[in-house]
């Protein structure tokens, strides 16, 4: 909360949370309930990311010749590799890449974690999840999906010279690819923030019905196949429910 109001304590290369992202950020940290706190956000950003060819893998060693948080520019991203071209740096890998939003959510309850991993999944970020439970400083959940993500490769620069570079017309088509998923993507992210803020209005985004009589009973038995006729039969005249349904 702290690096949200002054953004010299923010170590991201932006220097502060998107802008993108702030509609969900403050959502999540004026929840009237407290349940919640930002830890880190993205709302999603297209880069060409660029890696030393000899960097042992795993290691993040490289830089980005291009980031943008609001979409993709194929001219950007073009001269970007005329740039890299012109330098006389080491032999690098390039790649084109989509990385989708994602954002980590301290909460103060396995029961407000789990209250969010719903809403999140019910957006779209099918691989939202809880990362850590800690007792003393409350669940970790990462909402995200990895669903649209890209990484194209671009060839490698060997100080001025290319190998594999694609032709303009791939960057054009491999541009607009992304720009779709990125705007699939944000309407994601505007959804997730809609609905976190009804979170916060009716305690779990979904009114539940307290009466206990308009619930439906819902009984499921394992059986063998060829027995279940029979257990359903039973089953139906001893909690008087002639249509329940079998399970098998």
């Amino acid at each position: 909360l702290a690096r949200l109001v002054d953004s010299s304590l923010d170590k991201a290369p932006a220097g502060g949370a998107d802008i993108a992202a702030l509609p969900l950020i403050n959502a999540l940290n004026s929840s009237r309930s407290k349940s919640y706190v930002t830890t880190s956000t993205c709302s999603g950003r297209c880069v060409v990311y660029a890696r030393p060819v000899d960097a042992e893998s795993g290691k993040q060693s490289g830089r980005w010749a291009y980031s943008s948080h609001d979409g993709i520019n194929a001219d950007e991203v073009f001269e970007s590799l005329d740039s890299a071209a012109s330098d006389e740096q080491p032999d690098e890998k390039f790649s084109l890449k989509y990385e989708p939003p994602l954002a980590h959510v301290r909460c103060s309850s396995a029961k407000a974690a789990d209250k969010l991993i719903q809403c999140a999944l019910r957006c779209g970020f099918r691989e939202t999840g809880a990362v850590s439970i800690c007792s003393t400083t409350g669940p970790l959940v990462a909402i995200r999906t990895t669903g649209g993500a890209a990484d194209v490769p671009l060839g490698i620069c060997s100080g001025t010279q290319w190998r594999g570079r694609p032709s303009r017309e791939f960057i054009d088509y491999a541009a607009a690819e992304l720009l779709q998923r990125f705007r699939r993507d944000r309407k994601k992210l505007d959804e997730l923030t809609r609905r976190v803020l009804a979170l916060d209005e009716d305690g779990d985004g979904e009114k539940e019905d307290n009466d206990e009589s308009s619930r439906e009973c819902c009984e499921a038995v394992v059986v063998p196949t060829s027995q279940a006729r029979t257990v359903k039969l039973r089953l139906g005249r001893q909690i008087g429910r002639a249509s329940c349904r079998e399970r098998v």
